[in-house]
């Protein structure tokens, strides 16, 4: 039977958490090969070679589609000083700034231009001492740039240094964002060199999940099996992930689950409608929710951040009311304005089919809209960036499900799949009575 390889930790997809300092270049270090991103890997290197480059690279993806793992490889062959900096520690431009400066000052060569210069507090310092500096070469990564707090107000301050001032600075940011949701929040944006990575498809998955097992000592008949079991695991979680290592994590935990019939004698690794018949109570009973991690799970409404109930509550009035009730439904309701006349008894009925048909697609528009409307009261306002990360968690917690393709970034819909107990907890924990908002209960 083939064996699961211990794979190099180097090898793996990057995780986008776990790094949090400088890349230090090895080039006897042998380089991995990452499968399906040659174009994207050509067009970075490229970019990198050229030291007339004074564009920022923006490089966006969805979680786990290698835009670590792919800049680690790139910055790994560049010559150039390189200061990888994770921006989900930094919550201020203040603690960016700093790392930044503890960083760069960590290498021999540029420890010079740091003996008279203060530590950065803000971009325009970091402006100031960079203009002071000889002609150099630098490499700064900014991973999860969406992270910071308005970070919109300071990136045109952070790109520009890299064409006004003799430092050669290649800025590199990586968000899973597009470029277009940061100029929608500032229109002063300046234009980026924008790589985006596609999500992986179903194919390419089986083939990255193919990788942690050691194919080369299994035989053909181990070797079908291997597929077989990969393309199952993909099948399965789809549509709840794609990030490869999740992928990797589930083969890996129910591979011998899944052959345990052919370490116990009562199948053969070619008989695969035994195996997936023996296996498929195991992963049936894990993709069902269970009573107790329900009852668990209820209160996880009540304790999720401000923004993220305010668009769990968006999210499922937007998939429950028809598109054309919104402005009765949700903005003038939620103002408290008192309407003379009440639809018809016609219109009401044909809403409430619309309705019960159940959860309906909608718009990132649409959802704006009811948004905005639920919000307009509060004193704290939200940036489009702090949405869309809104929306990427509740997807991931699976109670929204993006329902266009990921390439999709003009024109995204989404629909609520939560269950109503949730999105009342929500909305009772925000002082607002759900129902009220939901055309069939009035």
């Amino acid at each position: 039977m083939a064996r699961r390889r211990n794979r190099d930790p180097s090898s793996e997809e990057a995780s986008e958490d776990d790094q949090d300092t400088p890349m230090e270049v090895d080039e006897k270090a042998p380089q991995t090969t990452i499968l399906f991103r040659d174009s994207e890997l050509s067009m970075l290197e490229t970019l990198f070679s050229s030291a007339s480059l004074r564009t920022a690279v923006f490089v966006n993806g969805g979680r786990g589609c290698g835009k670590s793992s792919i800049l680690h490889q790139v910055t790994c062959r560049c010559k150039d000083p390189v200061v990888y900096v994770n921006c989900r520690f930094h919550e201020t431009e203040a603690q960016l700034t700093a790392d930044i400066y503890a960083k760069l000052s960590s290498f021999p060569s540029l420890a010079p231009n740091f003996n008279k210069a203060s530590p950065w507090k803000k971009v325009p310092d970091m402006q100031r001492s960079l203009k002071q500096w000889p002609a150099v070469s630098l490499v700064v990564v900014l991973d999860g740039i969406e992270c910071v707090a308005k970070a919109t107000d300071f990136l045109p301050g952070l790109i520009h240094p890299s064409s006004t001032s003799p430092v050669a600075l290649r800025l590199v940011l990586v968000s899973r964002h597009p470029w277009q949701s940061f100029m929608f929040a500032n229109s002063k944006m300046p234009e980026v060199i924008e790589i985006p990575l596609r999500s992986y498809t179903k194919d390419e998955l089986v083939q990255l999940v193919l990788q942690i097992f050691d194919m080369e000592e299994a035989d053909n008949e181990e070797k079908e099996l291997l597929k077989s079991f990969s393309t199952l695991i993909v099948q399965t979680y789809f549509p709840i992930t794609k990030d490869v290592r999740e992928f990797r994590a589930h083969a890996q935990r129910h591979f011998p689950r899944f052959t345990s019939p052919i370490t116990e004698g009562t199948a053969k690794a070619n008989q695969s409608n035994i195996l997936y018949q023996k296996f498929l109570p195991v992963i049936t009973a894990e993709l069902r929710s269970n009573p107790a991690d329900q009852a668990k799970s209820s209160s996880m409404a009540e304790s999720m951040p401000l923004l993220m109930r305010y668009l769990l509550v968006a999210c499922y009035l937007c998939s429950f009311n028809p598109s054309k009730a919104d402005a009765r439904m949700v903005s003038k309701r939620h103002e408290k304005v008192r309407k003379e006349t009440g639809p018809s008894a016609r219109k009401k009925a044909k809403d409430k089919r619309l309705t019960v048909l159940g959860p309906q697609n909608f718009s990132l528009e649409r959802l704006c809209s009811n948004f905005f409307s639920l919000t307009a009261e509060l004193e704290i306002k939200f940036t489009m960036g702090q949405i869309l990360s809104g929306l990427r968690t509740l997807c991931g917690l699976q109670l929204i499900l993006r329902v266009s393709a990921e390439e999709n970034i003009n024109f995204p819909k989404f629909r609520c799949i939560c269950e109503k107990s949730r999105a009342v907890q929500a909305a009772t924990s925000l002082g607002l009575e759900l129902n009220r908002y939901l055309i069939d209960l009035v």
